[in-house]
């Protein structure tokens, strides 16, 4: 391959989107890396998780503890510079005559530069004119990329993650800092933010990867480039043009020009192929190793992240968000349905990007740094939130859009999804636990099964229970038989079941306890792959008590509409009767699994079922509940229809699920004693919530035109005749 040499360079005027305001060069001296088999950089944090410190100690450690590239300072020979061109709105800002609160760190990947970012330059400038926060952005070109130097050199992951930090330290940049990266440059970004812990307040990442297992080829498109090296990535553009190609919708000319303008010839694509060929593709691979300290680096970052990602990335799937989210879990996340590797030109990152700024400015805008491991126990909003890492964590803190980009791929979340932690630790959770008396404080959604707990009037009836329909007729339907429904005859002949106030609140109580006692925990997500009626109603308000959060879909959206929105929305637990689990286990879906029937020993090896919802009452006979979750802690995702393009989830937190049915119970004038026939589900799922009398006819909830008028008067027929206190 062909490594030109070229100083840097500011770029040509007229770039769709760039102001020119915004390119500096930089002269920064390069550190020399130790040793020609060391691995890490000379900010490298110890390996070793007890050698903790202070932040400054440990960037500064006597002997290179962990491989790093501290040099003795002795031998060290004299530094050469390497000329940067960056974005900076640093100058904007001091022009608008503000003070940042923090530095936006942004770093592109291969084969793009930083242009990638100019709206988020844009976005934050305007922001600060009217007196939103002003983030300063510095969006580098990382060297041999972009407008830098073209330095003729070989650049590895361990060089470049150095190189970053030569940068910053030159442009002395302090924090609060959030690293943003896309692609390599999630990498060498992750890589900065491991050495610089004290600087670090957040992480941003785009599809990008941080691990690939040992046993498995690369993604094949990267596997294609490695076989034509030069060829396709410095001798001809290809390279270039086909991930130019990725955006979705495809790019508009003068902006694929902008993308091409600092790679116009051979010599111009060295860092390009440079890139490529430092792919680990095997684990003696030169960088392997040093990407094996930045993943496993990244396990011990306690910061908020945001994790944005195009589900169409034909590089970068969701098995390597997978990754990032177990390494990061307490990272919100944001799936654009639609969007590709490009996801900065496919949607409004900027947007996303700032919103999640905002939810967390505490956490994010620190007054001082946080020694590496320090994490405030019981901080509300602003506490980096996530799924649980270990056994204790922070609280939520925000709600909105989760997952599918809101209108698709071209919008962005009001708010991104949080993702919802464990159980916390006892003293603060019964403080929280608490807030539901709070002065003026809406009552919690199971506040009715309480309140009629002794009550043998009637609370639910299904007009067609579980099992008489086409697809699970046959079946047992042993969580039935223990509830003891009884009834009179339906519109299709079938027998309605009815379930009194008393036996709902009990098995509610007993769900939840049982669900607790089998390891649901406080903020685990767990989808409802269950037709609406009284199993749903009471898997779906046991999991609401114990502050685990319901992920609901409407079997409507098919096979492939589910599958998104499970994918989307990360499981960890998958209740559901057969039909479900059987898709769920053909599909790949995550999750361990609980039926609501019984099921043979070879039905539920085959289903991968570990209980069934029988299991669950017995165990929470004997099991006291946990305390009850917060008002501001995330109850449930609930996924639209799809019928006006991809499904898309919204989280709801427990108050905002009681706002919703207290304005259902003004608007209509519902409470005890009253009565609904539930043709759309959700109206089925907060009957108990408004103390009514739900019954749910004789059709196929995900397909309206399936409820006839016979339906209906049968339903109204029930609702009169069932039995009264």
């Amino acid at each position: 391959m062909r490594f030109g040499v070229a100083p840097a360079a500011l770029p040509a005027t007229g770039l769709a989107g760039l102001d020119p305001a915004w390119s500096r060069l930089v002269a920064v001296p390069e550190t020399p890396l130790a040793g020609e088999q060391g691995w890490g950089s000379e900010t490298h944090a110890e390996a070793d998780d007890d050698a903790l410190g202070t932040p400054s100690e440990r960037r500064v450690p006597p002997t290179p503890v962990d491989g790093g590239d501290r040099l003795d300072p002795l031998r060290r020979a004299p530094r050469p510079e390497r000329t940067w061109h960056v974005l900076d709105t640093g100058g904007c800002l001091a022009e608008l005559g503000v003070e940042p609160v923090g530095t936006l760190l942004c770093v592109h990947g291969n084969p793009t530069w930083s242009y990638l970012w100019r709206d988020l330059l844009a976005s934050t400038l305007r922001q600060a004119a009217h007196g939103g926060p002003a983030w300063r952005v510095v969006a580098v070109d990382q060297l041999e990329m972009g407008f830098s130097e073209r330095t003729g050199e070989v650049r590895t992951l361990r060089r470049r993650v150095r190189d970053l930090g030569d940068l910053t330290d030159a442009l002395g940049l302090d924090g609060p800092v959030v690293t943003v990266g896309h692609d390599w440059g999630g990498v060498v970004s992750l890589g900065w933010a491991v050495d610089h812990r004290d600087l670090l307040s957040g992480v941003v990442l785009h599809n990008t990867a941080v691990h690939h297992p040992a046993d498995e080829p690369i993604p094949a498109p990267l596997r294609a480039a490695l076989r034509v090296l030069g060829p396709s990535t410095v001798t001809t553009p290809a390279f270039l043009e086909t991930t130019l190609a990725l955006a979705r919708p495809p790019l508009s000319p003068e902006v694929r020009d902008a993308f091409r303008a600092p790679y116009a010839t051979a010599d111009r694509r060295g860092g390009i192929g440079g890139f490529v060929a430092d792919i680990p593709a095997s684990p003696d691979h030169p960088s392997s190793a040093e990407l094996d300290r930045v993943a496993e680096g990244v396990r011990r970052l306690d910061v908020p992240a945001l994790l944005l990602w195009g589900p169409r990335d034909p590089v970068f799937g969701d098995r390597y968000l997978d990754d990032l989210i177990d390494r990061l879990p307490r990272a919100d996340v944001h799936r654009f349905e639609g969007a590709s590797h490009l996801l900065a030109e496919d949607v409004d990152h900027a947007g996303a990007t700032l919103t999640w700024l905002g939810a967390r400015h505490d956490a994010v805008v620190r007054p001082q740094p946080m020694a590496f491991g320090e994490q405030p126990i019981g901080q509300a909003d602003g506490e980096p939130v996530g799924r649980p890492a270990h056994d204790a964590g922070a609280q939520p803190a925000v709600g909105g859009h989760v997952s599918e980009g809101a209108g698709g791929a071209s919008g962005h979340p009001d708010l991104v999804s949080p993702r919802a932690d464990v159980d916390a630790l006892a003293g603060v959770t019964a403080v929280r636990a608490r807030s539901w008396s709070a002065p003026g404080q809406r009552p919690p959604l199971w506040q009715r099964l309480d309140d009629l707990a002794d009550s043998t009037a009637t609370a639910l009836v299904e007009m067609a229970p579980p099992g008489s329909g086409p697809a699970l007729r046959g079946l047992a339907d042993g969580v039935a038989q223990r509830l003891g429904r009884h009834g009179t005859q339906g519109a299709a002949g079938l027998t309605p079941r009815t379930v009194s106030w008393r036996l709902l609140s009990r098995r509610v109580r007993e769900i939840a306890a049982g669900l607790h006692a089998v390891g649901v925990r406080h903020g685990d997500r767990v989808s409802l792959l269950v037709p609406p009626g009284a199993d749903l109603t009471a898997v779906l308000y046991a999991c609401l008590r114990i502050g685990a959060v319901v992920v609901v879909a409407d079997a409507g959206l098919g096979v492939r509409g589910l599958t998104r929105a499970v994918r989307g929305a990360q499981p960890d637990h998958v209740i559901g009767a057969v039909k479900g689990l059987a898709a769920a286990r053909t599909l790949g879906w995550p999750g361990t699994r609980i039926s609501t029937t019984p099921l043979s020993a070879a039905a539920a090896t085959a289903l991968g079922v570990e209980l069934c919802l029988a299991d669950v009452v017995d165990l929470g006979r004997v099991t006291e509940l946990p305390p009850e979750p917060a008002p501001d802690d995330v109850a449930a995702i609930l996924f639209t229809s799809g019928s006006t393009g991809p499904a898309k989830g919204v989280v709801y937190r427990h108050e905002q699920l009681a706002a919703v049915r207290d304005v259902l119970a003004a608007r209509y004038g519902l409470g005890v004693g009253d009565g609904l026939v539930a043709g759309f589900a959700p109206f089925a799922l907060l009957g108990p919530a408004l103390g009514c009398l739900s019954v749910t006819p004789d059709m196929d909830v995900t397909a309206p035109r399936t409820l006839t008028a016979r339906a209906v008067a049968a339903a109204v027929r029930a609702a009169d005749d069932a039995p009264e206190a």
